[in-house]
């Protein structure tokens, strides 16, 4: 792997990138579905030194509070689509382990594009620009997933070099699935009082229609 051209972000540089960006970093990140999943809450931040072909020497901070993240699973591995508004303005981060292994919290080494028996598989790239090859390394400090396996929450460090230049490419994800919602009622399961609300009817805080309530009180809710 190349040496590297700048340390990864922690800290205070971490802080202040996103500030200087226009945001605040947030301590709770989170994941879902092996489809796709539309993130409840998530950001993208990344440095990119002068002379990386994929950041073209900027800084980014977005947050799905104006743009859309989703997630899919990707073989053992998992992809994050940042969708935002425009032609061409949109960014993915692919994440593999090696092959036969499942992501999990940890130190990832020597990545490159494509996971392989001997390395773990890292490509980020957006805005209609692409690296053929990659090194770089990253770093998963939370992956929660669902008793189904599905991932749940996720906070992602990588860096990047495209082509295995010295120039790179610094990054932090974080991804947060909408909580399960069995009836689709807008309620999440951990606070719903009526988990099995019919489609269509309205509810209150407590996730519960009029038609709930009435069902209860003859000892027939749910059944």
């Amino acid at each position: 792997m190349q040496t590297k051209t700048r340390a990864a972000l922690t800290g205070m540089a971490l802080i202040s990138l996103l500030i200087a960006c226009g945001g605040q970093p947030e301590t709770d990140i989170n994941t879902t579905q092996k489809q796709v999943v539309v993130a409840a809450e998530a950001w993208l931040a990344f440095y990119s030194d002068p002379g990386d072909f994929i950041g073209q020497g900027q800084n980014l901070f977005v947050t799905s509070a104006n743009v859309e993240f989703d997630a899919r699973q990707r073989g053992d591995g998992l992809q994050f689509n940042i969708n935002r508004a425009g032609p061409g303005a949109a960014w993915t981060l692919i994440l593999e382990p090696r092959d036969g292994q499942a992501l999990a919290p940890g130190v990832y080494l020597q990545a490159q594009r494509f996971g392989g028996p001997a390395n773990a598989g890292l490509d980020f790239g957006g805005n209609g620009r692409g690296c053929n090859g990659v090194t770089g390394e990253f770093l998963i400090t939370d992956l929660q997933r669902d008793a189904a396996g599905e991932v749940r929450r996720i906070f992602v460090k990588f860096e990047q070099h495209c082509e295995g230049r010295a120039p790179a490419l610094v990054g932090y994800l974080s991804f947060k699935a909408p909580a399960a919602d069995g009836d689709g009622d807008g309620v999440g399961d951990a606070v719903d009082k009526c988990p099995c609300t019919a489609k269509g009817y309205p509810v209150d805080s407590k996730g519960c229609s009029k038609k709930d309530y009435a069902l209860a009180r003859l000892g027939r809710l749910c059944k």
